[in-house]
Parts: structure tokens; C-alpha cells; sequence
């Protein structure tokens, strides 16, 4: 366990025929915390039964008869109110005993406490999952990110006869293509390659990810799946008979991903069609020695499934942290019936598949005092600029799909507080446009954004940024701000369709970069509507026509050298702008030696390369 987090441990252990042993410990190794509540259980299933059309309802029965003690919902309560104060990542991991697995069917993933809003394990800052000891002793490899390999295997056999519904082959593949982009990978999608056999020589070839597609069902509570003969006819596997070849691999991979196939459904939605099967599998795979088991624990709908695993598979990209990408991902269809049937095995204390190749590609980094707090944001495609012929300026067509390597970036941009240290150490002098009360900030603006600077001011703050701390700052090129922006589905604000409040839009000052929630998916903050940002692109030297054209290129627009009469790309848009300048797409040019009219004065965020790409030199190098 990272000693930056904080473990909750729910023990639940078989005691009586009707009552459970229940054991609450709390652990906060960087306090030297460890503190526990021991007691007894006595599930009341016929009530929980009656709720199980009602997650919400569900939820809160479940954890109010689990936490009927009040010393047990006060070491609950206890972690939970110190991983908030402290905004650290909370492990909650529920440790059910062999002699209890029958438990396993209960909707855990549902509960929510009697007086709460939301679910306990659906935010980012608590991780759920449920933990599972494995048959043999054996210790979990853990790759590193740039090392990761797939193995994508949809078992798609003849369905003639049977009311099962054809596998859509074509579809779960290019699903499953685009959730793992990036990562190297085997595909087994013709109809006899996923044999039993055939399935374990592969992975006996080594893999990281099992990415597998297929059929289930329960058959007096045993779990089998439908895998396909060399004819491609069906194979139906025991549960028990995968698990026990599972558990004779010499390094299984590090997560296993059970997605149901799809049928048509009665209300017209495609729906998993499995009854569960999988997720029974699940606690089988673990225990015989996967890290990791993701699956689903009920007839998943299509809709859900198709906003759930685009998120998890993105998000497990960023840190490898699994119960960490279930947490966001849940979050992201909380607002669907379904929301709860993903579910999540692991053997894993700190939740990790795979490490960062670098120390600065986890998601929070250490940083010093005056370093600006950056985030992650992992490699892969996203969609930049606009459809042409859908009323958007020619200069921002075609909307293409481009792919870049990992990198971070500010969440919030560089602010007047942070700009301060850089003036006093380089003895430099604030701009008239900054609007400073000579060197220092008016008091309350320490946390506006740094406006009326030019694009050579923002160079040389990136400058000596990387020669303060030995990370390589520089701007973000006009791409990775607009991926950072939109992240990768297309999206024409930030958050999504036009809202209200989402941003300083309409108002005649400036505000502090934390005076809105978080607007992108990857929670950068401030990105459109306060002030216009810097970027290192190249736009040319006519202010009407842009001289590079789309789509984005790695082709010389991003050359630091380039003298001081081609204009800069400016992104984000100001708080005196129209709606259509704080779209995502949206793009503006100024001269690098301009701090930016009145109104829009412009002001940067900065990015950190991961890569290996040697930084060039500005024209105008850095003062002081």
C-alpha cells in the first residue's frame, strides 16, 4: 500500500448458521494508525431480497444492518471522515471467508450509509473491491506500463439451436480494440480459435491483460462459460475446470476481464445475457491466482456497458490502479439502474497491475512548494478540431482522430501566486498589464490565474521551472491542450454540452481557478472562459489564414525558435468571449511579444514531457 492511502478493511467470517463474524479494521500507515472493531453479523436476506429492484434502497439496508453497532459505524465513519479531510485515496476492501462465499451474492458494490446522498464506492477517493486469497502462495509480478501485453479472445461458436443470441464479433472487437489502444496485443476472433486449449497456449505465451468475450451460465450455482470447439461448435467449460488450468499457469495475467456478449433485450436495450455467470467465475480465477478479476454480476444493459468500459480501460491506461479506475468508472454511470453489477476480484493490497515507467507518470506526484500541481493524462487517440460542414471555422476542419504519448499537464493554469516566485528569484519585473499591485498580486487574486503575460514570459517561466525542479516544463502544444480539454470522445465543452456555471463566462473579471468544478474528464480545472492560454503552435503570420493547416501534425508548428512575427495559437477562450470562442476546438492567434488585449489578457498552463524529445530554445531566451 502506497503510505500516502488508507485501508478499510471489512472481515466477514462464518460463525453460526445464521450470524457472521465482523471485523472493521482501519489502517493509516503514514500515522501509525491501526485501529479495529470486532463483533457480529446477522444479515436480514429476506428484507434485502425485497429491495433488490431499488440499488439505492438496497444500499442502505445492507449497510445498515452491517453497521447496527454503533461502535462499528464509528471506525466505519472514522475512516471514511479521515481520508476526506486529508483528500486521501481510502482502500475499501471487503475480505469474505471461504466458509461464507455465499456472500458473494449480496450486492455489496450498492452499499451506502442510511444518511448518505451517494454510494460509498462510487467517487474517486474510495476504492472498492473485493478481496480474495488465492489457493497457493505465489508472488503477483507486476509489469511495467510500456511492457504491457493483451490477449483479446471472443468466443463467438454456433449458436443454431439454442436461444443464446450470435455473437457480434465485429463489434466486441473493435470494443475491445479501442478500450486497450495502445497496448500491444493477441487477437483470437475466428470462430474455432477460442478453444479451451487453444486459449491456454496463448496465455502460456504470456500475457498482462485477458480481455475475454463470451457466454455464461449457471447451472446448480456452478458457473460455466461458453468457449467453442475447433469446428466451431459450442464447448461449454466448468467454472471449476478454467480455474483449475488457470491456477497451473507459470505467471497468469495480471487482470482478467469477463464482459458478457450481448442479446436484445425485452424493453429494446441490449443487455449481457449471463445471469451472472461470470461474475461467479470471477472469485474462481482469483483465488487459483489472478491479481485481478472484472466482471459483471448481473444481465448488464448495453447502454451502461458501453459508458462503463471505455472509462475503466482509459482510466486503468493513467496509473494501472484497478480498484482506482472501477471507482471512476462507476461514477460515471452511477445515474444508470446497473450501475453496481461491475464488480471487482483482486488479491491486490495496493491495487496496482502495472508500474509507471517513470516516477512522474503516477497520478499524483511529489512536487515542491512552488511547483504547480500537474496530472497525468496517458497516451492514446482522441478527436481534435471540428466536423467540417457543421457551421464551425475552416481553420478548425477536418475533426480527426490523433494519437500522443503520455504527458502531464497543469490542472490548473500557472497562477498569479506561482508567477510571484518566479519574478522574485529571476528578479524580473511584473507586466503594467498584469494588473499586480506593483510586484506581489492584489490580496485575494493569489489564486487568479497569471494574465497579461506574453508568450515569451510563459517560455521563460517553463524555463526556469525545469531548472528548479529537474522535470522537462514547457508549453503544451495546442493538441495535448485540446486533448487535456476534451479528453477522447469529442466533447464540444469540456464537461459535455453548454451548462451554466461551469465556468467565468459572461463576468467582468477574473476568478480563481478553483472557483468551478473540475471541467474536463481528466479533472483539469479552468480550461475555457477565464483566460486565453498559450500554447507552443504555430499559426503563421497572417492573423486571418493559418499557415498550417489541419488536421494536427508533428511538422514544425511547435518550433520554439521560430521568430517573433509568427503568431502563437492561443486556446481556452476569456470570460468577455461568446460561447462559440470556449468550445474545445476553438482557436485564436496572437504575436509571442503581445500580453493580450484588455479583457482577454493571456495566461498559460504548463506541460510536462514523459518522452525523450530534447526541449528546443525559444527565440527569446529566458531573462534573469
Amino acid at each position: 500500500m502506497n503510505h500516502a492511502d488508507a485501508d478499510l478493511e471489512l472481515l466477514i467470517s462464518h460463525s453460526s448458521p445464521a450470524s457472521y463474524g465482523l471485523t472493521i479494521r482501519f489502517r493509516q500507515p503514514s500515522a501509525r494508525l491501526d485501529r479495529s472493531f470486532s463483533g457480529s453479523w446477522t444479515p436480514d436476506l429476506d428484507a434485502l431480497r425485497q429491495r433488490e429492484f431499488d440499488p439505492a434502497d438496497y444500499g442502505t439496508s445492507l449497510a445498515g444492518q452491517l453497521l447496527a453497532d454503533p461502535a462499528a459505524r464509528g471506525r466505519f465513519d472514522e475512516a471514511l471522515a479521515v481520508a476526506a479531510s486529508q483528500r486521501m485515496p481510502l482502500h475499501l476492501r471487503l475480505f469474505i471467508g471461504r466458509e461464507a462465499e455465499a456472500l458473494h451474492a449480496l450486492r455489496w458494490e450498492t452499499l451506502r450509509l442510511p444518511d448518505s446522498s451517494a454510494p460509498v464506492a462510487s467517487g474517486e477517493w474510495v476504492r472498492f473491491s473485493r478481496y480474495l486469497d488465492s489457493d497457493g502462495w505465489r508472488p503477483v509480478g507486476v509489469p511495467v506500463q510500456g511492457a504491457l501485453r493483451a490477449l483479446v479472445a471472443i468466443a463467438s461458436p454456433d449458436m443454431t439451436g439454442t436461444a443464446l443470441a450470435e455473437v457480434k464479433t465485429a463489434d466486441e472487437l473493435d470494443a475491445a480494440r479501442r478500450g486497450l489502444e495502445g497496448i500491444p496485443r493477441v487477437e483470437l476472433a475466428t470462430p474455432g480459435q477460442v478453444t479451451l486449449n487453444n486459449l491456454l497456449a496463448r496465455l502460456r505465451d504470456g500475457c498482462d491483460i485477458l480481455y475475454l468475450v463470451a457466454h455464461g451460465n449457471l447451472v446448480d450455482g456452478e458457473p460455466h462459460i461458453l468457449l467453442e470447439r475447433e469446428d466451431g461448435g459450442r464447448a461449454w467449460t466448468a467454472g471449476r475446470e478454467l480455474a483449475t488450468a488457470f491456477g497451473e499457469l507459470a505467471q497468469p495475467p495480471s487482470l482478467v476481464v469477463l464482459a458478457s456478449c450481448q442479446s436484445a433485450g425485452a424493453d429494446g436495450q441490449w443487455l449481457a445475457q449471463d445471469d451472472g455467470a461470470l461474475a461467479g467465475l470471477g472469485p474462481r480465477l482469483a483465488a487459483a491466482g489472478a491479481p485481478a478479476v472484472m466482471a459483471m454480476q448481473g444481465n448488464l444493459t448495453m447502454t451502461t456497458a458501453a459508458a462503463f468500459m471505455p472509462v475503466f480501460l482509459r482510466e486503468l491506461r493513467r496509473d494501472g490502479q484497478v480498484d482506482r479506475a472501477m471507482a471512476v468508472a462507476r461514477g460515471a454511470v452511477r445515474g444508470r439502474p446497473d450501475w453496481w453489477m461491475p464488480v471487482l476480484f483482486t488479491r491486490l493490497l495496493d491495487g496496482r497491475i502495472w508500474t509507471p515507467a517513470s516516477p512522474d507518470a503516477l497520478p499524483e506526484i511529489a512536487r515542491q512548494n512552488f511547483e504547480p500541481e500537474t496530472i497525468y493524462i496517458p497516451s492514446g487517440p482522441f478527436w481534435m478540431g471540428s466536423p467540417p460542414g457543421a457551421g464551425f471555422p475552416e481553420h478548425e476542419c477536418p475533426q480527426r482522430e490523433i494519437d500522443l504519448g503520455e504527458y502531464r499537464i497543469g490542472r490548473y493554469p500557472v497562477m498569479n501566486c506561482d508567477y510571484e516566485v518566479f519574478l522574485r528569484e529571476t528578479k524580473r519585473l511584473a507586466r503594467a498589464e498584469m494588473r499586480w499591485d506593483g510586484q506581489t498580486p492584489f490580496k485575494g487574486e493569489e489564486r487568479h490565474p497569471v494574465s497579461g503575460v506574453t508568450w515569451c514570459d510563459a517560455l521563460a517561466y517553463c524555463a526556469w521551472l525545469s531548472d528548479k525542479t529537474g522535470r522537462r516544463y514547457t508549453l503544451p502544444s495546442e493538441a495535448h491542450w485540446e486533448k487535456a480539454a476534451r479528453g477522447g470522445d469529442g466533447r464540444l465543452y469540456p464537461w459535455g454540452e453548454w451548462a451554466p456555471g461551469r465556468c467565468n463566462q459572461g463576468q467582468a473579471e477574473l476568478a480563481a481557478v478553483d472557483a468551478y468544478p473540475a471541467q474536463s474528464v481528466y479533472g483539469c480545472h479552468d480550461m475555457v472562459g477565464n483566460a486565453p492560454e498559450w500554447t507552443s503552435t504555430l499559426w503563421g503570420t497572417n492573423v486571418l489564414e493559418s499557415r498550417y493547416r489541419y488536421p494536427w501534425a508533428d511538422d514544425g508548428r511547435d518550433d520554439l525558435g521560430a521568430n517573433s512575427q509568427v503568431r502563437r495559437i492561443v486556446r481556452g477562450g476569456g470570460a468577455s468571449d461568446p460561447l462559440e470562442k470556449l468550445r474545445c476546438a476553438a482557436r485564436t492567434n496572437a504575436l509571442p511579444l503581445t500580453p493580450g488585449p484588455f479583457g482577454k489578457r493571456h495566461g498559460f498552463r504548463v506541460m510536462m514531457r514523459l518522452d525523450a524529445a530534447k526541449l528546443a530554445a525559444p527565440f527569446c531566451q529566458p531573462e534573469g
